[in-house]
């Protein structure tokens, strides 16, 4: 489907492809113990994937991009699986660390848009991106170049990233990538997809830093995603895991999720009980008058 849409600083109208409909889910990473010898980044996703004949709890969103690095993934799958084969192509080529992470993964994500871009210069003209950026202006008409390079300047990777790892300090690092291209490291925690807002409140509200303990950033992580299912997208499966500085990569079995959930049942928000409003509580403004000023 196309809609039209008028480019104001060209002065045309043109025809745009509808956006995809992205069934966004929650990823949620969190750094512990940042301190100490063993820098922890507890890591939480849900395993919902969803379409438009219906939905399953069966999708692995934790990628694994090298021994140290890990990847967290929302959006579409075809998007996410083609750009983390280049992540991990560029993580394993380089030496990563908190010098160049960003550069390294900025790169992954510009070479999945000239891909993408490839695509569709191609599906239209039969010519490369690279032959059309040389020659495009002189082959095509003018309306049709200038078209076709708002399409290219429109095209964005229908998916959001994480990225976590530990650098050569064996410090934390916590990296948000999205589907501008637009690379940011981040500090204390980090989540994406539709319920990323709901557990990034959740996490504030918990006051959640970077020093804080491993146990209790384990149940702030974990009740960050419960919160997070208040999205209509987020699956109610949750898995658990933790990235140590040495490589270590644990996942919380069945008896610590058992465990977390009844901490949750105790701590978390509880339902509103039965409350009596006095009539005083309130004042009835149609009547009210203000004193007269002297």
């Amino acid at each position: 489907m196309a809609s039209r849409q008028y480019i104001p600083h060209r002065g045309y109208w043109r025809e745009v492809r509808e956006p995809e409909r992205r069934d966004m889910t929650v990823c949620i990473a969190a750094v512990c113990e940042e301190n100490t010898p063993d820098a922890k980044i507890i890591l939480a996703t849900d395993t919902k994937v969803s379409g438009a004949l219906g939905s399953s709890e069966t999708m692995l969103k934790n990628r694994f991009l090298s021994p140290s690095w890990r990847c967290l993934t929302s959006g579409s799958d075809t998007d996410i699986i083609a750009t983390v084969a280049l992540l991990k192509k560029h993580f394993r080529k380089a030496a990563v660390d908190e010098t160049n992470v960003v550069h390294v993964i900025r790169t992954a994500l510009n070479e999945r848009k000239s891909e993408k871009a490839n695509e569709l210069i191609q599906g239209k003209y039969a010519i490369s991106y690279t032959e059309f950026l040389a020659t495009g202006r002189s082959r095509l008409p003018d309306d049709l170049f200038r078209a076709a390079t708002t399409e290219v300047e429109l095209i964005r990777i229908n998916a959001d990233f994480i990225i976590v790892g530990h650098d050569s300090s064996k410090s934390a690092l916590l990296v948000e990538a999205n589907g501008r291209c637009e690379v940011a490291i981040k500090e204390d925690f980090v989540a994406i997809g539709e319920g990323g807002y709901l557990a990034q409140a959740s996490l504030l509200n918990r006051s959640h830093s970077y020093v804080d303990a491993f146990a209790e950033t384990l149940y702030a992580v974990y009740e960050a995603k419960r919160f997070a299912e208040g999205a209509p997208s987020v699956g109610r499966n949750t898995q658990l895991n933790v990235l140590h500085s040495n490589g270590l990569y644990e996942i919380v079995q069945l008896s610590g999720m058992t465990f977390l959930a009844s901490q949750y049942e105790q701590l978390s928000r509880r339902k509103i009980p039965t409350l009596k409003i006095e009539p005083n509580f309130l004042i009835d403004l149609t009547k009210w008058k203000p004193p007269n000023e002297t």
